[in-house]
């Protein structure tokens, strides 16, 4: 079952076949065509005969509620219109969540911010509310059966250096840590201990074993900043912030957009216990440096499936299958999982890859 081999390549056993890790595509008509039925109408059992014909092994959950076209208010279609991405095929909203950045104006400004007082939510609320979280999954885990490994809602997006991108908007952030390092480190220790709160609060629940650990630090050509920086103000917090997670056997995968080769090793050192990265980080060398004894999800083309045919998205699978293949915790997976306007017939193809070359 593909429940059994997620959970063995999470342990570092090799299976026959490479599991493939990721979010049910979110296309409709794709849904519709993979499982033979109608998704609006009955979104759970779709989910369910999507995930088998797959043969995906962990899943970020299932389908419950499947708007149809009519049931959209008429913005929304029409700016998917515009966009190109028919809510007729797919499920979602496509319209970016960043807002702008208007408060922070000087460097002055951000260091005189207090982050203790930016998130304020009692200790015991956040228990609770991660507490119900694995509770859900739980739930739907017995419904996902021995079909797949329901992936964990545990996990934190802001660990560190997100938080400040999210408060000051980028250009302020990247002029205050450049011009002014030693107070914004100091500042950055302050948004670490806000993050070891939410992460306390998760690994006091029960049953987590694996916990995803998200911060962009680079950018699709390395890092943003001098990587000693990382080194002086970034990596040494990492294990702080994670001790509670390790003291309770908890594994930290950890995620990251751009190219992260050159943190690596930084992240080995601050205890990660597996690697979630795009396209940009070079498979092969991660994988033949740390696939013996790190779960390794990844790093199958977006920008492929989008944009390319069925000989470029094999090409894709047979090159991540040949870097990564014989790594016992290795995932296939899509970088960013697959976006709305991937179209039908490439998510067929790339299922069909898997397939055809996921075995060892």
């Amino acid at each position: 079952m593909s429940y059994a081999t997620a959970k063995a390549a999470l342990n570092l056993g090799m299976t026959d076949r490479i599991p493939y890790w990721g979010c049910l595509p979110f296309q409709t008509d794709f849904l519709g065509k993979c499982s033979g039925m109608d998704p609006c109408a009955d979104p759970v059992q779709t989910s369910l005969k999507v995930i088998e014909k797959c043969g995906m092994s962990a899943v970020g959950g299932i389908f419950t509620d499947i708007p149809r076209e009519a049931e959209l208010r008429e913005s929304e279609a029409e700016y998917d219109k515009e966009n190109k991405i028919g809510y007729t095929r797919n499920l979602g909203w496509g319209k970016s969540t960043w807002r702008e950045h208007t408060t922070f104006k000087t460097i002055e400004q951000v260091l005189e911010f207090d982050p203790t007082g930016y998130d304020t939510k009692n200790i015991d609320d956040i228990i609770a509310e991660c507490k119900k979280s694995m509770e859900d999954a739980g739930n739907m885990q017995k419904i996902v059966g021995e079909r797949a490994w329901l992936i964990p809602p545990a996990g934190f997006y802001n660990t560190l250096f997100m938080w400040p991108i999210e408060c000051f908007g980028w250009e302020m952030f990247l002029m205050t840590a450049a011009q002014e390092p030693e107070k914004f480190g100091r500042l950055l220790e302050k948004f670490a201990q806000i993050s070891l709160k939410y992460i306390s609060a998760w690994a006091s629940c029960a049953n987590i074993e694996l916990f995803q650990s998200h911060d962009d630090l680079a950018s699709t050509k390395g890092p943003m900043l001098n990587p000693e920086w990382y080194k002086k103000y970034i990596f040494p917090l990492y294990p702080q912030i994670w001790k509670p997670l390790k003291d309770k056997g908890i594994k930290i995968l950890f995620r990251g957009d751009g190219n992260m080769d050159e943190f690596t090793d930084d992240l080995v050192k601050c205890g990660v216990d597996g690697f979630h990265f795009r396209r940009e980080t070079n498979l092969k060398r991660l994988a033949e440096k740390y696939g013996k004894d790190k779960i390794i999800v990844g790093n199958i083309s977006t920008q492929v499936l989008t944009f390319k045919g069925r000989k470029e998205i094999e090409d894709e699978v047979k090159r991540c299958v040949l870097e990564a293949g014989n790594c016992p915790g290795y995932f296939l997976n899509v970088a960013g999982e697959i976006p709305y306007n991937v179209p039908t017939e490439n998510i067929e193809f790339l299922f069909e890859a898997i397939k055809k070359y996921g075995r060892r």
